[in-house]
């Protein structure tokens, strides 16, 4: 009789999470030989120990059952060993899956941040573009009703400018605004600044001695206050019958 020592295979943790197991075709070899009723009980046999784990006590099948035994624990680890390499790849494509989703959602983070930047910097950008078309709608108006004061005629007057010369210089004067790209605030300064830089000058650049003796008339005005209450159309008309009471081009 042929005894054979299944005590280590009974030992063996049985995959209770499979349901199926593999019959080799090359095993029918050694098996075909064996009756009918041999073969049923081998079946039932390998059936009863992939399920509950039970060895069979038949000698007539023993062999034959022990064959099969050796490959199920091959398969087994093979098994197992597969499970393992396969939770091994899936741990690893979890860790990697959050690891992306962690760094999408800091880009996620850095790309909105960035949206936010480019939309308050659009937003600043309209403002300055409002700000700047109204700035010079309004500058535009103050240019072209530009007329000059008292103060800035008697600049004029220090320069030896004549009066006849006033609405080209003015003219240039206004020229020279419309184009300026530095704000103001005082446009009257801005006159008498350009006067005295030689930036403003008439059509034809003729200045005049005789033209003193009005800037002392203006002066004198503008000491007594009464020239003060005086409008721009009365200056210039008071400066003007000056000049033809005798303050003519020399």
């Amino acid at each position: 009789m042929v005894i054979f020592n299944f005590q280590s295979i009974q030992s063996k943790e049985r995959m209770q999470d499979k349901d199926s197991f593999v019959l080799y075709k090359s095993f029918f070899k050694p098996i075909k030989g064996m009756s009918d009723e041999s073969l049923g009980a081998l079946m039932r046999a390998l059936f009863d120990y992939q399920i509950d784990g039970v060895v069979t006590e038949d000698e007539s099948i023993l062999m034959a059952f022990s064959f099969f035994v050796n490959q199920f624990e091959f398969d087994d680890k093979a098994y197992k060993a597969r499970c393992q390499k396969n939770k091994e790849s899936a741990d690893k494509r979890w860790n990697k899956k959050n690891e992306d989703d962690a760094n999408a959602y800091e880009r996620m983070q850095a790309d909105a941040k960035h949206a936010d930047k480019i939309r308050e910097d659009k937003i600043r950008e309209d403002k300055r573009r409002e700000d700047k078309i109204l700035f010079k709608e309004s500058t535009k108006e103050k240019i072209e009703s530009f007329e000059p004061n008292p103060t800035s005629l008697a600049v004029m007057s220090e320069m030896g400018f004549h009066l006849s010369q006033l609405p080209s210089m003015i003219q240039s004067f206004k020229d020279q605004m419309i184009n300026r790209t530095k704000k103001f605030k005082d446009i009257q300064s801005c006159w008498r600044n350009y006067l005295r830089k030689g930036y403003v000058k008439p059509i034809e650049d003729v200045r005049t001695q005789s033209f003193t003796s009005i800037h002392k008339t203006v002066s004198s005005q503008q000491d007594s206050g009464k020239i003060i209450s005086m409008t721009n159309d009365e200056i210039k008309k008071m400066l003007l019958e000056q000049q033809a009471a005798g303050c003519t081009l020399n």
